[in-house]
């Protein structure tokens, strides 16, 4: 992969050749949020607990809220980059091509040769840069713990009262009838049950059974009870892609067009020699064709640089 710089989409991350800077930050999405709850009714399974007489669990987890711990490097991915119009830019030292002379020759200090500006139309880079648009992957670990509560319930004992005294009564007056004679329409709701009533005797059996007035019972209490002592720690990761911008380092070979009226200065070169040795005629050099090469011109030409009082003697300059 192509070294690039990254702008990180969470925090800001350097790593050569990679710098990176805030673009955005990351949210837990609903799948990392469900597979920490999941985590959390795992430990909540390993706990135990049961119910309470109502069905209510005895303990209940809920996951803490996600926290971003820290955000891996971000990698580029899916191969697929379009570069942003107008962002190349060159590095290093160009060579140029389409060489041509712009303008008319100047002097140069006490030179006896004019020079020119060599202009081109391209010029190539060994390398470049640029911005461009991609998707992008981070790897990003939240942290989060699994909060435990406890449910409670009040147990209430039974209540009961005490039954009648067990027994019967016999009647050996008149009409006797069984041996009860008219005693036998007696029961317990009498006030006066187990006690002589007349010619109604009294026979015990045993004492009364208890009778049940309320049953035993549970009530749930209705707060739940943190159990920070249970709680667990754990961490997730989420990895997430996103289409956004980066700055490729490594952009390679470049080369750059000047516009249908502009031109790259290349050099500033020799495009007129006079002879060194008299007589002789002024000559054209680096590709230039204009009429200027003459001693005419040379005496009224401008400098285009180095000291203008510095004329030495121009015993190599023709008469023409």
């Amino acid at each position: 992969m192509k070294s690039y710089i990254a702008i990180l989409a969470a925090a800001a991350t350097a790593l050569s050749p990679i710098a990176a800077s805030s673009a955005f930050a990351f949210d837990a999405t609903g799948d990392t949020t469900t597979t920490a709850e999941n985590v959390c009714l795992a430990d909540l399974a390993s706990l135990g607990g049961g119910t309470l007489h109502d069905n209510t669990p005895v303990y209940s987890v809920v996951a803490g809220a996600l926290t971003t711990q820290s955000v891996g490097a971000e990698s580029e991915v899916g191969g697929t980059r379009v570069e942003t119009p107008g962002t190349r830019v060159g590095v290093g030292t160009p060579t140029y091509s389409g060489l041509s002379i712009a303008g008319r020759p100047f002097r140069n200090g006490g030179s006896v040769n004019m020079f020119g500006d060599q202009v081109a139309t391209d010029r190539t880079f060994s390398n470049s840069t640029y911005d461009f648009t991609a998707d992008f992957s981070t790897v990003t670990t939240f942290g989060y713990s699994c909060n435990f509560s406890q449910a409670t319930e009040t147990h209430h004992d039974a209540v009961y009262t005490d039954g009648p005294v067990q027994g019967f009564y016999t009647n050996n007056g008149t009409n006797p009838s069984g041996g009860q004679g008219s005693c036998q329409g007696l029961s317990p709701a009498n006030p006066h049950w187990g006690e002589d009533l007349g010619n109604c005797t009294w026979h015990y059996t045993g004492p009364g059974v208890p009778v049940l007035v309320t049953p035993e019972s549970w009530t749930t209490d209705g707060t739940l009870t943190p159990r920070p002592d249970l709680a667990t720690s754990h961490t997730i990761d989420q990895t997430d892609t996103v289409n956004h911008g980066g700055h490729e380092l490594n952009g390679g070979i470049w080369t750059e067009h000047a516009g249908p009226n502009d031109r790259w200065l290349a050099a500033k070169v020799v495009v007129c020699i006079s002879p060194k040795k008299l007589p002789g005629i002024w000559t054209q050099q680096n590709g230039y064709t204009g009429s200027d090469c003459n001693t005419t011109y040379f005496n009224s030409a401008s400098w285009g640089g180095g000291s203008q009082t510095s004329n030495g003697t121009y015993i190599s300059v023709p008469g023409v």
